[in-house]
């Protein structure tokens, strides 16, 4: 909806004045949930994630950006949850952050 509730306007639904185009099919409507996420990866995952969006960029001869990458990843990894490297990821990084945390508690 448009405009601000008291001034005058009148609420249009978006997609629905004439001369502007319907809304997009729900199939290629992205990110309907949106949740803001702080992640924190080394710069090698980084790097090869820019390198994944440069190659994907030349082949879709199309615009991708680092945070198209990274959402790809995620939810291919998400699909995959029975997949035994994934398990195995998951379990190293949880043994090192337990190390770390037990490690910062001795110290101080």
């Amino acid at each position: 909806m448009r405009g601000r509730p008291g001034a005058g306007a009148v609420p249009v639904p978006i997609g629905t004045r004439p001369g502007l185009r319907p809304p997009p099919p729900r199939s290629l409507m992205m990110l309907e949930n949106r949740t803001r996420l702080l992640l924190i990866v080394s710069q090698d995952v980084l790097d090869q994630a820019r390198v994944i969006a440069g190659r994907a960029t030349t082949a879709l001869k199309l615009p991708v950006s680092l945070q198209i990458v990274l959402r790809a990843l995620i939810w291919v990894g998400l699909k995959r949850d029975s997949h035994q490297a994934l398990l195995a990821n998951i379990e190293g990084q949880a043994r090192a952050v337990r190390l770390q945390r037990s490690g910062a508690r001795r110290r101080g």
